[in-house]
Protein backbone atom coordinates (compact mmCIF):
# COMPACT_ATOMS: atom_id res chain seq x y z
CA UNK A 1 0.00 0.00 0.00
CA UNK A 2 2.68 2.60 0.72
CA UNK A 3 4.33 1.77 -2.20
CA UNK A 4 1.20 2.29 -4.42
CA UNK A 5 1.34 5.74 -2.28
CA UNK A 6 4.74 6.78 -3.30
CA UNK A 7 4.33 6.17 -7.41
CA UNK A 8 0.91 7.80 -7.20
CA UNK A 9 2.90 10.69 -5.13
CA UNK A 10 5.52 10.67 -7.96
CA UNK A 11 3.04 10.51 -10.93
CA UNK A 12 1.12 13.65 -9.40
CA UNK A 13 4.92 15.62 -9.29
CA UNK A 14 5.61 14.73 -12.72
CA UNK A 15 2.26 16.01 -14.06
CA UNK A 16 2.41 18.94 -12.18
CA UNK A 17 6.40 19.66 -13.36
CA UNK A 18 5.32 18.78 -17.07
CA UNK A 19 2.66 21.38 -16.66
CA UNK A 20 5.05 23.93 -15.23
CA UNK A 21 7.17 23.69 -18.15
CA UNK A 22 4.61 23.97 -20.90
CA UNK A 23 2.82 27.12 -19.56
CA UNK A 24 5.90 28.99 -18.56
CA UNK A 25 9.89 29.56 -19.32
CA UNK A 26 13.17 29.63 -17.17
CA UNK A 27 14.15 33.01 -15.57
CA UNK A 28 17.92 33.71 -15.61
CA UNK A 29 18.53 31.09 -12.92
CA UNK A 30 16.57 28.51 -13.83
CA UNK A 31 13.29 28.62 -11.99
CA UNK A 32 9.82 28.60 -13.59
CA UNK A 33 8.11 31.59 -14.21
CA UNK A 34 5.03 33.03 -16.71
CA UNK A 35 6.52 35.70 -19.03
CA UNK A 36 3.90 36.87 -21.13
CA UNK A 37 1.75 37.34 -18.11
CA UNK A 38 4.46 39.20 -15.74
CA UNK A 39 6.11 41.34 -18.85
CA UNK A 40 4.79 44.99 -19.33
CA UNK A 41 1.53 45.16 -21.09
CA UNK A 42 2.10 46.73 -24.66
CA UNK A 43 -1.44 47.24 -25.67
CA UNK A 44 -1.63 50.86 -26.75
CA UNK A 45 2.35 51.11 -26.86
CA UNK A 46 4.24 52.05 -30.22
CA UNK A 47 7.47 50.06 -30.82
CA UNK A 48 10.21 51.95 -31.21
CA UNK A 49 13.57 50.96 -32.76
CA UNK A 50 16.55 50.96 -31.40
CA UNK A 51 20.08 51.86 -33.32
CA UNK A 52 22.07 48.87 -34.27
CA UNK A 53 25.24 50.09 -32.17
CA UNK A 54 26.55 48.08 -29.72
CA UNK A 55 26.16 44.41 -29.18
CA UNK A 56 24.07 43.06 -25.72
CA UNK A 57 24.21 39.13 -25.21
CA UNK A 58 21.03 37.78 -23.55
CA UNK A 59 21.08 35.09 -20.82
CA UNK A 60 18.94 32.12 -20.52
CA UNK A 61 18.44 30.69 -23.91
CA UNK A 62 19.76 27.42 -22.40
CA UNK A 63 16.14 26.84 -20.84
CA UNK A 64 13.98 28.02 -23.78
CA UNK A 65 15.82 25.85 -26.61
CA UNK A 66 12.46 24.64 -27.71
CA UNK A 67 10.94 27.70 -28.06
CA UNK A 68 14.22 29.59 -29.87
CA UNK A 69 14.14 26.02 -32.47
CA UNK A 70 10.08 27.27 -32.96
CA UNK A 71 11.24 30.87 -33.56
CA UNK A 72 13.88 29.96 -36.20
CA UNK A 73 11.73 27.10 -37.82
CA UNK A 74 12.17 27.35 -41.75
CA UNK A 75 15.22 29.40 -41.50
CA UNK A 76 17.63 26.82 -39.95
CA UNK A 77 20.46 27.71 -43.20
CA UNK A 78 20.22 30.84 -42.61
CA UNK A 79 21.93 30.10 -39.05
CA UNK A 80 25.62 30.92 -39.08
CA UNK A 81 27.80 29.08 -36.59
CA UNK A 82 29.42 31.81 -33.82
CA UNK A 83 31.98 33.36 -34.75
CA UNK A 84 30.91 33.83 -38.60
CA UNK A 85 29.21 37.34 -37.35
CA UNK A 86 28.25 39.24 -39.99
CA UNK A 87 26.09 36.63 -42.18
CA UNK A 88 23.30 35.28 -40.09
CA UNK A 89 19.60 35.22 -39.31
CA UNK A 90 18.11 38.51 -38.20
CA UNK A 91 14.92 38.93 -36.43
CA UNK A 92 13.03 41.57 -35.01
CA UNK A 93 13.37 41.55 -31.25
CA UNK A 94 10.79 43.35 -28.31
CA UNK A 95 12.24 43.51 -25.23
CA UNK A 96 9.80 44.40 -22.10
CA UNK A 97 10.37 45.39 -18.43
CA UNK A 98 8.84 42.27 -16.35
CA UNK A 99 7.86 44.58 -13.10
CA UNK A 100 5.61 41.83 -11.99
CA UNK A 101 8.23 39.01 -11.99
CA UNK A 102 8.50 37.21 -8.55
CA UNK A 103 12.25 36.37 -9.04
CA UNK A 104 12.68 40.08 -9.96
CA UNK A 105 11.03 43.10 -10.41
CA UNK A 106 13.88 44.67 -12.20
CA UNK A 107 14.14 41.79 -15.30
CA UNK A 108 14.06 42.82 -18.77
CA UNK A 109 12.82 39.49 -20.89
CA UNK A 110 13.85 39.04 -24.87
CA UNK A 111 10.67 37.93 -27.27
CA UNK A 112 10.79 37.10 -30.74
CA UNK A 113 7.83 36.64 -32.30
CA UNK A 114 5.63 37.01 -29.28
CA UNK A 115 8.09 34.10 -27.95
CA UNK A 116 10.22 34.40 -24.94
CA UNK A 117 14.03 33.56 -25.69
CA UNK A 118 15.79 34.68 -23.06
CA UNK A 119 16.58 38.14 -20.36
CA UNK A 120 18.96 40.78 -20.16
CA UNK A 121 21.68 40.13 -17.32
CA UNK A 122 20.66 41.05 -13.81
CA UNK A 123 23.90 42.70 -13.67
CA UNK A 124 22.92 45.30 -16.17
CA UNK A 125 19.22 45.89 -16.42
CA UNK A 126 20.02 48.97 -13.97
CA UNK A 127 21.10 50.06 -17.37
CA UNK A 128 18.26 49.60 -19.03
CA UNK A 129 14.99 50.24 -16.61
CA UNK A 130 15.50 53.96 -16.70
CA UNK A 131 15.19 55.08 -20.13
CA UNK A 132 12.47 52.07 -20.53
CA UNK A 133 10.46 53.55 -17.88
CA UNK A 134 10.39 56.98 -19.29
CA UNK A 135 9.00 55.16 -22.94
CA UNK A 136 6.27 53.48 -21.32
CA UNK A 137 5.48 57.19 -19.76
CA UNK A 138 5.50 58.10 -23.63
CA UNK A 139 3.47 55.02 -24.58
CA UNK A 140 6.00 53.46 -26.14
CA UNK A 141 9.00 49.92 -25.94
CA UNK A 142 12.19 49.21 -27.57
CA UNK A 143 12.40 46.61 -30.17
CA UNK A 144 15.73 45.86 -32.21
CA UNK A 145 17.69 43.24 -34.54
CA UNK A 146 18.28 40.28 -32.86
CA UNK A 147 21.33 37.83 -34.18
CA UNK A 148 20.87 33.87 -33.87
CA UNK A 149 23.83 31.81 -33.84
CA UNK A 150 24.63 28.35 -33.71
CA UNK A 151 27.08 27.12 -30.70
CA UNK A 152 29.38 24.11 -31.39
CA UNK A 153 26.79 21.71 -28.80
CA UNK A 154 23.98 22.32 -31.63
CA UNK A 155 21.88 25.02 -29.49
CA UNK A 156 21.51 28.32 -30.47
CA UNK A 157 22.56 31.84 -29.09
CA UNK A 158 21.24 35.16 -29.59
CA UNK A 159 22.87 38.74 -29.61
CA UNK A 160 20.91 41.64 -29.68
CA UNK A 161 22.22 44.26 -32.08
CA UNK A 162 21.23 47.34 -29.79
CA UNK A 163 23.09 49.01 -26.53
CA UNK A 164 21.48 50.52 -23.64
CA UNK A 165 23.91 53.54 -23.53
CA UNK A 166 22.98 54.71 -27.29
CA UNK A 167 19.59 53.15 -27.54
CA UNK A 168 17.86 55.99 -29.26
CA UNK A 169 18.57 57.96 -32.37
CA UNK A 170 17.48 62.19 -32.08
CA UNK A 171 14.83 61.48 -34.51
CA UNK A 172 12.16 58.74 -35.61
CA UNK A 173 13.32 55.50 -37.75
CA UNK A 174 11.79 56.18 -41.03
CA UNK A 175 8.97 52.99 -41.83
CA UNK A 176 9.17 51.37 -45.11
CA UNK A 177 12.76 51.16 -45.78
CA UNK A 178 15.77 48.11 -45.05
CA UNK A 179 17.81 49.26 -42.10
CA UNK A 180 21.29 48.32 -41.80
CA UNK A 181 23.76 47.04 -39.36
CA UNK A 182 26.38 49.67 -37.74
CA UNK A 183 29.95 48.16 -38.07
CA UNK A 184 32.09 51.25 -39.97
CA UNK A 185 31.55 54.63 -40.23
CA UNK A 186 31.33 56.37 -44.13
CA UNK A 187 31.68 60.17 -44.06
CA UNK A 188 29.56 62.37 -45.76
CA UNK A 189 30.33 64.81 -48.42
CA UNK A 190 28.41 68.28 -48.85
CA UNK A 191 27.27 68.67 -45.42
CA UNK A 192 28.94 72.07 -45.27
CA UNK A 193 25.58 73.25 -47.21
CA UNK A 194 23.49 71.68 -44.28
CA UNK A 195 25.15 72.79 -41.39
CA UNK A 196 21.48 74.60 -39.95
CA UNK A 197 20.55 71.08 -40.66
CA UNK A 198 23.06 69.39 -38.40
CA UNK A 199 22.72 72.10 -35.83
CA UNK A 200 19.08 71.13 -34.86
CA UNK A 201 20.43 67.60 -33.50
CA UNK A 202 23.22 68.63 -32.31
CA UNK A 203 26.94 67.45 -31.82
CA UNK A 204 26.58 64.25 -30.34
CA UNK A 205 23.42 63.25 -31.80
CA UNK A 206 23.25 59.70 -33.16
CA UNK A 207 20.38 60.44 -36.23
CA UNK A 208 18.66 57.81 -38.40
CA UNK A 209 19.85 58.91 -42.05
CA UNK A 210 17.70 57.39 -45.97
CA UNK A 211 20.05 56.56 -48.23
CA UNK A 212 18.86 56.89 -51.85
CA UNK A 213 20.18 57.23 -55.59
CA UNK A 214 21.73 60.11 -57.12
CA UNK A 215 24.22 61.82 -59.09
CA UNK A 216 27.48 63.32 -57.80
CA UNK A 217 27.22 67.07 -58.39
CA UNK A 218 30.74 68.68 -58.69
CA UNK A 219 34.12 67.87 -58.96
CA UNK A 220 36.09 64.46 -61.17
CA UNK A 221 33.49 62.56 -60.81
CA UNK A 222 30.23 64.42 -61.50
CA UNK A 223 27.62 62.83 -62.96
CA UNK A 224 28.44 59.56 -61.36
CA UNK A 225 25.98 57.72 -59.06
CA UNK A 226 26.04 58.12 -55.79
CA UNK A 227 23.97 57.42 -52.73
CA UNK A 228 22.28 60.86 -51.53
CA UNK A 229 21.84 61.54 -47.27
CA UNK A 230 18.55 62.61 -46.26
CA UNK A 231 17.40 63.74 -42.44
CA UNK A 232 13.54 63.44 -41.98
CA UNK A 233 13.08 64.44 -45.79
CA UNK A 234 16.10 66.73 -46.12
CA UNK A 235 19.17 65.88 -48.64
CA UNK A 236 22.14 66.51 -46.36
CA UNK A 237 24.91 65.21 -48.27
CA UNK A 238 26.01 62.33 -50.42
CA UNK A 239 29.30 59.88 -50.74
CA UNK A 240 32.12 59.59 -52.60
CA UNK A 241 32.02 57.31 -55.86
CA UNK A 242 34.38 54.70 -54.03
CA UNK A 243 31.96 54.21 -51.16
CA UNK A 244 29.28 53.81 -53.52
CA UNK A 245 31.02 51.14 -55.63
CA UNK A 246 31.65 49.38 -52.15
CA UNK A 247 28.32 49.23 -51.10
CA UNK A 248 26.23 49.47 -53.97
CA UNK A 249 26.46 45.55 -54.52
CA UNK A 250 24.92 45.47 -50.44
CA UNK A 251 22.60 47.93 -51.09
CA UNK A 252 20.86 47.42 -54.44
CA UNK A 253 17.60 49.43 -55.26
CA UNK A 254 16.26 48.55 -52.01
CA UNK A 255 15.09 51.40 -50.11
CA UNK A 256 17.68 51.52 -47.23
CA UNK A 257 18.05 53.75 -44.54
CA UNK A 258 21.18 53.41 -41.66
CA UNK A 259 22.68 55.31 -38.69
CA UNK A 260 24.42 58.17 -38.45
CA UNK A 261 26.48 60.33 -36.28
CA UNK A 262 26.75 63.73 -35.88
CA UNK A 263 30.17 65.72 -34.67
CA UNK A 264 32.61 68.67 -34.42
CA UNK A 265 34.88 68.82 -37.42
CA UNK A 266 37.83 71.43 -37.64
CA UNK A 267 36.15 73.67 -39.38
CA UNK A 268 32.45 72.36 -39.27
CA UNK A 269 30.10 69.78 -38.35
CA UNK A 270 30.32 66.73 -39.79
CA UNK A 271 28.01 63.91 -40.58
CA UNK A 272 28.93 59.77 -40.53
CA UNK A 273 27.09 57.30 -41.72
CA UNK A 274 27.43 53.72 -39.79
CA UNK A 275 27.60 51.10 -42.32
CA UNK A 276 27.85 47.31 -42.51
CA UNK A 277 30.90 45.38 -43.50
CA UNK A 278 30.56 45.32 -47.36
Amino acid sequence: MLVVIILVAIIVYALLSAGKKKDGSANQDGTMKETIKTAFNTNGLTPVRMLPVGRTSIVGEYYRQSSIRKVVRGHEREVAPMGVWDNTLILPATILREPNNRHDMNAVSVSINGIAVGYIAKEETHLWQPWMKQMEMNLRYPTCDAAVYRKDDGGYKIILHCSPTTPFAANDCPTGYVCMDAAHQVAVLGEELHQDKLEAYGVGAFVWAVLENGEIPKGKYKGNPTYWVSLDGTQVGYITEAQYEKYNALLGVSQSCCAAFISQGPKKLELSLMLPKA
